[in-house]
């Protein structure tokens, strides 16, 4: 039994509208290529598909290719990571949005758990002395599990610098001396505190054992003026025998001073450094001879040990809060004080100096206390223009620098508003998170990046939303500086930018008769709702444009070959709803051979620019074996075969028309010349 043509089309349709479904979306996690990539292999079943193959998206952002549907299950070797706990990936069937399965997976331990880094095997060679409290020394070791490509070094608790691994062995020209018989060395891996190994050796003998010949004796201190900045002025003289050099350095409570010849003795230091306490020390040793050295131990001015009666800073309280994850925390400082000299005061944190402040400002919190690395740190208040007037206090760090906190940002919601332009829309973003070592967040959308923000901005307002294109927008929130704590959610655009109820139907395609081979498809559909960027036609491979649903209707597409070797076929697809759509199929054109001459045998030419026309249509005509000249008489009918319009050209060769006033539709154009007629076909828009 033979189905009619009709019950054919109707199967057709109902299948096109069948309800496209995708289920069952698995995705299972393989070897990590790299520490940005692993292999994931997907799977799902389909219902009802539109189409003979699928697209694969990553994180929502990153099309990662369209494969066949039996190409299932796929394997896809470097599925990127997103930089979280957890991936997305996201499958739908080709050219349908609205056929789509997300799913959201852990990504493998291999890229949440950072390799087994071990340091072994260090060594470390002293060599010569350079005659200033350094020497040389040569450090090597080996790793394995290197989370970076560089390390750090330590000497005796002082940072030395930043090294790649493939400087090994390295080679330190000023090693500095500690002062005792061993000095330690200490390398950690960049980046990675928990990789690290401390070495002590003896320091070499040309440290420890000084010439027996050179000697420094008689070495004193006369204080003087103090300089209302921590320093005083300070005279210092000594004798010396067996001296290896004519010249000297000269350190002040380990602070290097500088070097001298033996010449400017005594001598007077105009700013010697105060370092606290009732006593300083100052420390001269022969240039080049760290063996021949001398140390003295002395009180400091009264002027620095007495300050004025009226001036002092009691209780001085340090409030240490959230850490900020990039070795600092936040710290809140008051004390009181009496007898102040000054409205201002000094600040300093582990003995860097952070700024000065009016008294009015305490309590001061400071959002970047700088961590010193042990269990303690200090901080050290005087006014201003008052060394004498100071307090130092020592006090715990917050449990938070030395114990990792567990970020985690929850409850990420986004409302969508009004739309503010075809491709923009408000939204307002919040979240909530514990932890979060950081007071600032970053925002992305649709993998385009917004910017930073402070949490308490909370709830975010964005007027200008960028859209994706899509029935789904994507916005991924991160803490700054914790590229672990991270939350991304998938949430419907607006309806402003679309009509999700979206109906093209009833398309209907006719011809217009053949001119010259050639002629115009008229189209007409119906529709209801629709997206904002209007619908596409296309067909046979070509794309015939983007139309507002404002268009006047009937759309005139052509001219067009009728040559009987493409099988027509047209489809209206909304331009943001792909799966709003109706298709015709016109099938195959054959227009006869016609000549536009009308007298046998001679061959003549018309052409009509340009074709489709708003205004302005311009025509020349040429006769092979003749030539045109004179009065020509034009005649335009409709599509349906009726005199339009009539009118007498000078120039029947070349002419224009002003044709603006015509209604949109299909045209033909006849002139009528001395040597015969001519016919012409156009498209008014």
């Amino acid at each position: 039994m033979r189905l009619s043509l009709l019950a054919v089309l109707l199967c057709a349709s109902l299948f096109a509208h069948a309800q496209c479904e995708i289920s069952n979306l698995t995705v299972a996690t393989g070897a990590c290529q790299s520490n940005t990539t692993y292999a994931v292999t997907i799977n799902f079943q389909v219902q009802n598909s539109t189409n003979d193959s699928f697209d694969v998206w990553a994180n929502n952002g990153v099309l990662l290719g369209t494969y066949a549907l039996n190409a299932r299950p796929l394997t896809i070797p470097n599925f990127p990571y997103d930089g979280g706990a957890n991936d997305l990936v996201k499958v739908c069937i080709d050219d349908n949005l609205n056929c789509c399965r997300i799913k959201e997976f852990p990504v493998p331990a291999c890229i949440n758990t950072p390799p087994n880094c071990e340091i072994f095997d260090l060594s470390v060679a002293p060599g010569a002395c350079n005659g200033d409290s350094t020497y040389v020394v040569m450090i090597t070791f080996q790793v394995q599990g290197a989370t970076n490509a560089s390390f750090g070094v330590w000497a005796n608790n002082q940072f030395i610098g930043s090294f790649p691994l493939t400087a090994l062995p390295l080679t330190i020209q000023q090693f500095p001396y500690n002062g005792g018989a061993n000095d330690v060395v200490k390398v950690c891996i960049n980046d990675n505190p928990n990789c690290c190994k401390t070495i002590e050796f003896p320091v070499p003998a040309c440290i420890t054992n000084p010439p027996i010949n050179c000697e420094i004796f008689n070495l004193t201190v006369a204080t003087g003026a103090c300089n209302g900045d921590s320093t005083y002025v300070a005279t210092v003289n000594f004798q010396v025998q067996g001296a290896t050099n004519a010249s000297f350095d000269i350190w002040a409570n380990n602070q290097y001073v500088g070097f001298y010849p033996l010449t400017a003795l005594p001598l007077t230091i105009q700013n010697f450094p105060y370092n606290g306490g009732t006593n300083d020390v100052v420390k001269v040793c022969i240039n080049d001879n760290p063996n021949c050295c001398k140390i003295k131990e002395f009180p400091v001015p009264s002027c620095i040990t007495n300050p004025p009666a009226n001036c002092e800073i009691f209780n001085l309280t340090v409030a240490t809060g959230a850490c900020n994850g990039d070795s600092t925390y936040v710290a809140t400082i008051n004390f009181q004080v009496q007898g102040t000299t000054n409205a201002s005061f000094d600040l300093w944190a582990n003995n860097q100096y952070i700024g000065y402040y009016p008294l009015t400002a305490l309590p001061l919190t400071i959002q970047q206390f700088p961590y010193n690395g042990g269990a303690n740190d200090v901080v050290k208040v005087c006014i201003n223009d008052n060394p004498n007037c100071c307090k130092i206090k020592e006090f715990p760090v917050p449990a938070c620098i030395n114990t990792p906190v567990n970020c985690d940002i929850f409850d990420l919601i986004v409302t969508t508003g009004d739309c503010t332009g075809d491709s923009t829309y408000a939204a307002t973003i919040k979240f909530q998170t514990t932890n979060p070592g950081n007071a600032q967040f970053k925002l992305w959308v649709n993998n385009q990046f917004l910017g930073s923000y402070p949490l308490s901005a909370l709830p975010l307002n964005i007027t200008n939303m960028p859209y994706n294109g899509g029935i789904n927008d994507v916005v991924k929130v991160c803490i700054v500086d914790m590229p672990d704590c991270c939350e991304t959610k998938e949430f419907p655009v607006p309806s402003c930018l679309f009509n999700p109820d979206c109906n093209i139907s009833d398309l209907q395609v006719l011809t217009t008769g053949c001119l010259c081979g050639q002629f115009f498809a008229v189209l007409t559909f119906n529709h209801t709702g629709g997206g904002a960027q209007g619908f596409d036609i296309a067909g046979n491979g070509t794309s015939y444009g983007n139309y507002a649903y404002t268009q006047p209707q009937p759309i005139i597409l052509g001219p067009l070959a009728g040559d009987e070797t493409t099988n027509y076929e047209f489809v209206v697809r909304d331009h943001l709803i792909t799966g709003c759509k109706d298709v015709y199929e016109l099938g195959k054109i054959e227009c006869p051979d016609s000549p536009t001459f009308q007298a046998p045998g001679v061959k003549a030419q018309l052409f009509l620019a340009p074709n489709p026309v708003t205004d302005g249509l311009s025509v020349s005509a040429s006769i092979a074996g003749g030539v045109i000249n004179g009065y020509g008489t034009v005649t335009i009918l409709n599509a349906e075969g009726r005199t339009v319009r009539t009118l007498t050209v000078s120039n029947a060769a070349a002419f224009s028309l002003k044709l603006g006033d015509l209604p949109a539709g299909t045209y033909q154009l006849v002139l009528d010349t001395e040597l015969g007629r001519l016919n012409g076909l156009f498209s008014k828009m």
